[in-house]
């Protein structure tokens, strides 16, 4: 099975993969973008052990979602991402940094501040130079921009 999501899509699918393995699928590939945080270090530990290889969570920019439950906002929260994180500080021919680590400053962790992040929600709305809401999908369908895209398990 491939999987994939976006937002909070992503997030169930991070699930939805724990689950299925469990299941005794197996998970061949699976990328998630814009995910939030999901589950705590318990939950990111044994993700990481069962997905590493075959999962990445993909960032973009300063998008706002990747930040949310935040992992320190007046108490700790608990919440933990999971790994290994692709992120593009900007278009997708420029290049991209890949980090293992939930903190790494090197990724999405550099933008740690929910309230100038918010300002940047075109990044969450916006991935691999793909536009993903519904005003743009919608825009693309009457223009008649819109290409086939090859689909995996979209949750």
């Amino acid at each position: 099975v491939k999987t994939t999501g976006h937002s909070l899509g992503a997030a169930i699918d991070g699930i939805a993969m724990m689950d299925l393995h469990s299941a005794g699928w197996k998970i061949e590939e699976s990328y998630n973008f814009g995910m939030p945080r999901t589950g705590n270090e318990k939950f990111a530990a044994a993700f990481n052990k069962l997905f590493s290889s075959k999962f990445y969570r993909v960032t973009h920019h300063r998008d706002p979602v990747v930040q949310v439950p935040p992992d320190a906002l007046i108490v700790n929260w608990h919440f933990t991402h999971v790994e290994p994180e692709v992120f593009y500080k900007g278009k997708v021919a420029d290049g991209f940094n890949q980090c293992t680590e939930a903190r790494d400053k090197q990724c999405s962790a550099q933008y740690w501040d929910i309230a100038i992040d918010l300002l940047n929600l075109g990044d969450h709305l916006d991935y691999m130079g793909i536009a993903s809401s519904f005003f743009d999908c919608k825009k693309g369908a009457e223009d008649g921009e819109v290409g086939e895209v090859p689909m995996m398990l979209m949750v």
